[in-house]
């Protein structure tokens, strides 16, 4: 499934892609500059809609490194010869194919980002000022993005918080206190009206889940 689930001065594009049904976002600004975030699987499809945008790719990033939100992610940095951040935290799991689970759900493979960012960290990409929010649970390196152009905010959650949910914590790295944690102390205190883009499933707001915590 493909959706433009936002315009404005940050539009979205959601592809939702591979056997995990997993969510890679393409967001790009109003003069086409953008990024990819967690480019999962069916890397031609990436590309099309790409095209169809007429989007200029500045950059790739990862909300963590499990083996269905990175599929497509050599694919794709050989086609827009652009950078791959991650979270610092995030190298064991990309660089291990039992950590990032392909070597049970998929073809063993390892990948590796080309800059690693830290918690707190803002990123300036294609316009924008995208907040690094460390959110650990799901993965040690887990993360959220904060983006940000001019007055509008959208959070890119990744497998930390879901609509009406919470991402795993039985995988390697993982911990229930952990993401707990994250969800409460990092998350849950950004403004209620602002936007949540998860990686699987559908979008939802920080107030519609403070009251499951």
């Amino acid at each position: 499934m493909i959706s433009i689930v936002k315009k404005g001065k940050i539009n979205i594009c959601k592809m939702t892609l591979g056997g995990m049904a997993t969510n890679t976002y393409l967001v790009y600004g109003e003069d086409g500059k953008g990024f990819l975030v967690d480019p999962a699987a069916e890397s031609e499809i990436i590309k099309i809609k790409v095209k169809d945008l007429n989007a200029d790719i500045r950059g790739i990033l990862l909300t963590h490194g499990h083996f269905d939100h990175i599929g497509a992610l050599s694919e794709v940095k050989k086609i827009y010869n652009t950078d791959v951040y991650a979270c610092d935290k995030e190298k064991e799991i990309l660089e291990s194919s039992e950590k990032n689970l392909s070597a049970y759900f998929d073809r063993p493979f390892t990948e590796k980002a080309d800059i690693y960012v830290k918690d707190g960290e803002t990123i300036k990409l294609a316009g924008f000022d995208i907040k690094v929010i460390g959110t650990p649970g799901h993965t040690i390196g887990s993360v959220c993005y904060l983006v940000s152009k001019d007055d509008e905010q959208v959070l890119i959650s990744g497998d930390t918080l879901f609509a009406g949910s919470h991402g795993r914590y039985d995988f390697p790295t993982g911990s229930c206190s952990q993401i707990m944690s994250s969800i409460k102390n990092k998350l849950l205190i950004l403004d209620e009206n602002l936007k949540v883009y998860p990686g699987h499933n559908e979008d939802t707001t920080i107030g519609d889940e403070k009251g499951l915590y």
